[in-house]
């Protein structure tokens, strides 16, 4: 903020800090009428005591502010961002790795069996996965992808044999937290410096 000098009058001081307060579309004859002065006064205050250098300063001092602001709330927004990556990969990763298994039931609620090893035994009970196979490739894909390391695209289903959705898992296996966190960081950086 501009510093108003001292030996300006209070008189003086106060028609200043109307006119400075109008803004950038600011006039000596808009402050005169405000003020209820004639403007030739406050012409011969404005070349004394250089209104138009201080306001310069102020209006500089305002639009600064005002960036570093921006930058502020951009910089908290881009935070936020990774932090919510890092939580994606995490509720992704657990979703993908996720080997529970549901029973498989008939119509009347009871489990079915699958065919009897041996003549008289009972066959194995039946289940399937909690998570389907497209769902976790899906998921790994996001995963890679957050990372940088394939381009993110729409995946509607995995092929039957399962080598997408394995591959992948491998690569999301491998990763430690550590790595995960880098990866996150190398983002981070890749982002600022494409401003």
């Amino acid at each position: 903020m501009a510093h108003v000098p001292e030996r300006m009058t209070s008189k003086a001081r106060a028609a200043y800090e109307i006119y400075r307060d109008l803004g950038p579309s600011r006039t000596l004859r808009e402050a005169a009428r405000l003020m209820g002065k004639s403007e030739s006064s406050l012409r011969q205050w404005s070349a004394r005591y250089n209104w138009v250098g201080l306001t310069e300063e102020h209006d500089h001092g305002e639009l600064k502010e005002a960036l570093g602001k921006r930058e502020l709330v951009r910089e908290r927004a881009t935070q936020r961002l990774v932090d919510m990556m890092d939580d994606a990969v995490t509720v992704l990763h657990d979703v993908m790795t996720d080997d529970r298994q549901l029973p498989i039931l008939d119509r009347q609620g009871e489990q079915l069996r699958g065919p009897a090893p041996a003549e008289g035994e009972p066959g194995p009970l039946l289940y399937r996965p909690l998570v389907k196979a497209s769902t976790r490739a899906m998921c790994a894909e996001k995963i890679l992808g957050i990372a940088g390391l394939v381009p993110v695209r729409r995946t509607e289903v995995v092929d039957r044999t399962g080598e997408q959705l394995d591959a992948a898992a491998n690569v999301i296996r491998a990763m430690t937290p550590a790595q995960r966190a880098q990866l996150l960081d190398i983002l981070d950086t890749d982002d600022e410096s494409s401003d």
